[in-house]
């Protein structure tokens, strides 16, 4: 769930950005007035993908464990 809403307010704030410029660059000379912003589905499926495995690889360690201390005659 956690993920789903970061990588909607992701998409959010850069739509946000690219559509009003939310954050200027600060310069008066400068070619561009705001930061540009430039989204991309890829980017999205990779966040998703590398939340995915990031999430697998940190509860590996403590679903392991908790499989070894308990067992089936416990109960």
């Amino acid at each position: 769930m956690g993920a789903s809403v970061g990588l909607l307010l992701g998409g959010l704030i850069c739509w946000l950005q690219t559509t009003y410029g939310l954050v200027g660059m600060g310069l008066e000379n400068a070619v561009v007035a705001n930061y540009p912003v430039k989204m991309e589905a890829f980017d999205f499926l990779l966040v998703a993908a590398l939340i995915v495995i990031v999430t697998l690889l940190i509860s590996f360690r403590p679903a392991s464990l908790a499989s070894k201390s308990y067992s089936v005659t416990d109960l």
